[in-house]
């Protein structure tokens, strides 16, 4: 071989017989991060350092911050043979097959990211980082919406709801229509799920020209067209009932400083019943002097929760802070019970929004920021867990940043949660991945991967509402479209609503004992 005798080349020739040398071996890269002629200075992007993996997961494909030298990084764990990977521009894709091999013999293994590249005077620098693989899969397939990042804007092709393989990188649409051509939807939104099954799913539709707000209800392959306004949506682990609010929401703009706000001017809740085509309500979920908000049922049907806030003129925006609360429901006689504190925004000091419990019924997932009922739109928006069982409340630290998170949901086994955040840049929400333990620790997350992880940079859209599913929707768009335009099973549900407003329904004391 004619090695160039140049000072100047001798560097990049001895780190190409190095890449050889690592490329058709297995020599195993050793770790010297203490010494002082070899410490780490590169930085990757995402940050996937120090995060549990799911075994499931597509490959983590990465890009090396400021690398312009060719550069070897070798993946390797317990089990199995590393992958080994050139680059000459500092983007690392990792083969699919080899990465899924490699993760599915080492559940519950480290695995280890090790980056050799050439730096001047011919030395070699090393930097290593360590994962973790976790025993437990995620559930495959998340089914989210994307939107403008202009806020109100839903131009023609501006929004839909999509559906991606976390197995691999494929996306597929669920429903996205043209709007100018089909004077079709100007909003979609609130999809929902009965306990991540993918055969049963809710979603409203809002067709400003055509003054059409209807509800679908896909189930057992067949899609029901709900001739109703509904808001935010949750299914009854029965499939029978689903339970809905109806809001108002104002867009607050701001000429200086601050952040977009929220106003909810309405706020009251209803129950749909798909066996009766019936709309009933009770007072103590309709309140006159108060807006309830943000429904969800616990795992037996035997709860609902929801937030709910005394209600304010817009000019009060601020001052809006909601509180959460739950009440019994028997499904069998459509009755309710008495209802319940959970949380006080009193003694928080702080608004709640988007409460969801853990499948084993223990957890509660939600929000809190400083004022009303739209966590997306409060940079200090932040995750909490409670504890239904020991009452106690945490901020979830290792999953927080200084920017908005919201849009959380569970995985069916309880041991992973997805959620939407503004932290990659403070405008658009992206989704994350989160480890929960057996213990009830979330671990640091991790942005869901892409094949080229430039697309969060070069995409203007908001990604929200990530719903983890188990395998793919089982109604087709075409079922969705026509049961928008030209229903088959159109229903005009009958209203049992009270036409006397109530008196406010006594509530238990926040600081009773909390019943199971």
């Amino acid at each position: 071989m004619n090695i160039a005798s140049s000072k100047q080349e001798r560097p990049a020739v001895l780190f190409r017989l190095l890449c050889l040398l690592l490329l058709s071996t297995s020599i195993r890269i050793t770790a010297v991060e203490s010494s002082p002629h070899t410490e780490s200075v590169l930085r990757i992007d995402p940050d996937y350092s120090d995060v549990v993996i799911p075994p499931n997961l597509a490959p983590l494909n990465f890009d090396i911050l400021g690398m312009s030298e060719d550069c070897v990084v070798k993946i390797a764990s317990k089990e199995g043979r590393p992958i080994e990977i050139r680059s000459k521009s500092g983007h690392v894709n990792i083969p699919s097959a080899q990465w899924r091999q490699l993760l599915g013999a080492n559940r519950g293994n480290e695995l280890r990211f090790e980056i050799a590249w050439p730096v001047a005077g011919g030395a070699i620098r090393w930097q290593t980082f360590t994962n973790t693989i976790a025993h437990e899969d995620i559930d495959g397939w998340m089914v989210y919406r994307k939107l403008n990042w202009q806020f109100g804007m839903y131009g023609s092709g501006t929004i839909g709801i999509y559906q991606r393989n976390l197995q691999t990188f494929e996306e597929t649409e669920v429903l996205h229509i043209n709007e100018r051509a089909s004077h079709g939807p100007t909003c979609m939104n609130c999809h929902t799920f009965i306990k991540n099954k993918p055969d049963t799913m809710a979603l409203n539709i809002r067709m400003e020209r055509r003054n059409s707000r209807p509800l679908l209800l896909a189930k057992n392959g067949e899609v029901t067209t709900v001739d109703k306004t509904a808001g935010l949506l949750a299914w009854h682990p029965s499939g029978d009932l689903i339970a809905f609010s109806q809001n108002k929401f104002v867009m607050i703009f701001h000429t200086q400083g601050g952040n977009r706000d929220v106003y909810d001017g309405a706020g009251d809740l209803f129950l749909y019943s798909l066996k009766s085509n019936r709309i009933t309500t009770s007072p103590q979920i309709s309140r006159p002097n108060q807006w309830e908000t943000w429904p969800t049922w616990s795992p037996d049907g035997r709860y609902l929760y929801f937030c709910s806030a005394p209600k304010a003129t817009e000019d009060r925006f601020q001052q809006i802070r909601y509180s959460l609360m739950r009440i019994p429901y028997d499904e069998k006689t459509d009755t309710w019970g008495e209802l319940e504190t959970v949380l006080s925004s009193s003694a928080t000091g702080l608004s709640i929004a988007q409460p969801r419990i853990s499948p084993d019924g223990r957890f509660l997932m939600f929000n809190m920021f400083p004022y009303s009922s739209f966590p997306s739109t409060q940079p200090q928006s932040d995750l909490y867990l409670l504890d239904l069982t020991t009452r106690q409340i945490q901020r979830l630290d290792a999953v927080n940043s200084n920017r908005a998170e919201s849009w959380h949901c569970w995985s069916s086994n309880g041991r992973w949660f997805v959620f939407s955040s503004k932290r990659r840049d403070g405008l658009l929400l992206r989704p994350y991945i989160s480890y929960f333990d057996a213990d009830g620790h979330a671990h640091k997350p991790l942005l869901v991967p892409q094949k080229d992880m430039s697309f969060y940079d070069a995409s203007t859209k908001i990604i929200n509402l990530p719903e983890l599913i188990t395998g793919p929707v089982q109604t087709s768009q075409r079922q969705l479209f026509d049961a928008i335009f030209k229903p088959s099973h159109l229903v005009k549900p009958q209203l049992a609503i009270p036409t006397v407003e109530p008196a406010a329904t006594p509530e238990k004391s926040a600081n009773q004992a909390f019943p199971q």
